[in-house]
């Protein structure tokens, strides 16, 4: 089998690293909302413990680590989906290159969620539904700190 040749070799390469800084995106992500998950069921049972041991300023500051940890996943999920969508214009370019050597047309993958999801409606579905959780969820954070340090 030939040596592959440079441009062939750097094609690769190419391909390979933007694939990886989005599949780092994508793994990052999936590790935010593990870490959410578990943050929400942790929190959860430090309040209701601490409700019902009268423990109600420990009860509060849980609360409070709540709105704090809501805010901060939905700063680094803002990161995060900035960060993947600079492999996408790389991506697409390299998907076509390789869609065209190959005669291969579902090879452009990222041109075809862009036909099927224009770019603007994914970003603005996906910051809506961020926004939302993150709003509520910082609502039920400062109601559950309020009951607990003034409506006991």
């Amino acid at each position: 089998m030939p040596a592959p040749s440079a441009d062939q070799a750097a094609f690769s390469t190419a391909l390979d690293h933007a694939w990886q800084w989005y599949a780092l995106r994508n793994d990052q992500g999936l590790q935010v909302i593990n870490f959410l998950i578990l943050a929400a069921a942790l929190l959860s049972a430090g309040y209701v413990s601490a409700l019902g041991s009268k423990l109600y300023a420990l009860a509060g500051v849980v609360g409070l680590i709540g709105v704090v940890t809501a805010i901060v996943a939905y700063l680094v999920m803002r990161r995060l989906r900035s960060v993947g969508a600079i492999a996408e214009e790389p991506l697409a370019v390299l998907q076509d290159r390789l869609a065209d050597e190959l005669g291969v047309e579902s090879l452009r993958m990222v041109a075809r969620v862009r036909q099927v999801s224009p770019e603007t409606k994914t970003h603005m579905t996906t910051r809506v539904l961020y926004s939302f959780a993150t709003v509520l969820t910082v609502a039920l954070a400062s109601a559950a700190t309020t009951y607990a340090w003034f409506g006991h």
